[in-house]
């Protein structure tokens, strides 16, 4: 009877071997798999670390494009602005610059029957004076403003050229300035849009 209580004995032995064993095992493999748990997160967090400073770097590219890219578009503005003047000068010389001139001198204060305007000859000859000296800027501000019209343009040349809106008005075969303030309110509109 013994023998049987032995053989009991041994298998419970074996019984909390085994338990011990595989409670061992499982400690063992929760904790390896708390260490890999720990690794990838780290490995993670290093992955986002970098994409961070890509970021960053790809941020400072950006910011360093926008700067270089404002500044040659301010080069472009300054070269554009030194043609426009370079247009003026041209265009001061031209015979009907020198009667606008003329026209610009009159008494503003005179009866406005009495007022000498641009006649419509003078007009077209004005037009095509301008379209040809100022065909670049012409051309961009047809790029750019696509809904501008021929007066439209011609106005932004004059007023480029610095005369006051009388004297556009004259140029316009008109002796009243509100003119140059409803068109210059007009082409504000159409930039708006």
């Amino acid at each position: 009877m013994q023998f049987p209580f032995i053989y009991l004995i041994v298998f419970c032995l074996l019984v909390i071997l085994f338990l011990g064993w595989y409670i061992q095992r499982t400690k063992q493999r929760k904790k390896f798999l708390e260490q890999e748990h720990k690794y990838d997160q780290a490995l993670l967090e290093v992955h986002a670390i970098e994409t961070e400073y890509y970021i960053s770097l790809l941020r400072d590219k950006q910011e360093e494009t926008q700067k270089l890219l404002s500044q040659k578009e301010n080069e472009i503005r300054k070269l554009a602005d030194e043609k426009a003047q370079l247009c003026n000068v041209i265009f001061k010389e031209t015979s009907i610059y020198k009667t606008i001139e003329r026209l610009s001198r009159q008494d503003k204060t005179k009866n406005k029957q009495d007022l000498r305007i641009l006649l419509e000859n003078e007009q077209k000859k004005l037009r095509s004076t301008i379209m040809e000296i100022y065909k670049d800027y012409i051309e961009y501000l047809h790029q750019t403003y696509p809904k501008y019209t021929e007066d439209d343009c011609l106005f932004s040349c004059l007023s480029i050229c610095g005369l006051d809106d009388f004297t556009i008005a004259l140029c316009f075969g008109n002796v009243n300035k509100q003119i140059v303030a409803q068109r210059r309110h007009r082409i504000k509109l159409k930039v708006a849009n």
